[in-house]
């Protein structure tokens, strides 16, 4: 049994959350009380827009951190491996040759069933190459299917 620092009622260890930093592994306030504070927290809009400013400011001022992080997680590689793989593109996209600027407009192509980095790529050719699935037929298929158009407007 455990007294809810919230309500003050004394229920069953199995109507609290688990927390492992607690001496007994139990948070302090009963689900129902944690639950209520948690509603009202994120539903009060002047809370809620603080949390924002406070989550923009954080991104603003760790940009390179928040990047070597998602380079790490998704994809195996560091900031130094990224920087070499687009210095060896010329800073350029690997498929129409258009400079890359900053991290929005840069984009890790890989297989997507062995997970192999390819190149980067600009927003375009990298939404290009997933809207045709990474197939080569269909990419054919609609190389022949531009030609044939470009011959007719001639």
């Amino acid at each position: 049994m455990k007294r809810c620092s919230k309500c003050g009622v004394v229920k069953p260890e199995s109507e609290f959350n688990r927390r492992a930093r607690n001496e007994r592994g139990l948070r302090s306030q009963c689900k129902q009380c944690a639950s209520k504070y948690t509603k009202e927290r994120y539903s009060n809009p002047i809370l809620k827009e603080r949390r924002h400013r406070k989550q923009r400011q954080y991104t603003a001022n760790n940009r390179y951190k928040i990047k070597v992080k998602r380079l790490i997680k998704k994809y195996g590689i560091t900031l130094l491996e990224y920087t070499e793989k687009l210095n060896l593109q010329d800073g350029c996209c690997a498929i129409c040759g258009t400079k890359l600027y900053g991290d929005k407009t840069t984009h890790l192509d890989h297989d997507h069933i062995t997970g192999k980095l390819r190149g980067i790529l600009c927003w375009n050719c990298n939404g290009g190459l997933g809207n045709f699935m990474d197939d080569t037929e269909r990419l054919k298929a609609a190389i022949v299917y531009l030609e044939k158009w470009k011959e007719v407007k001639a």
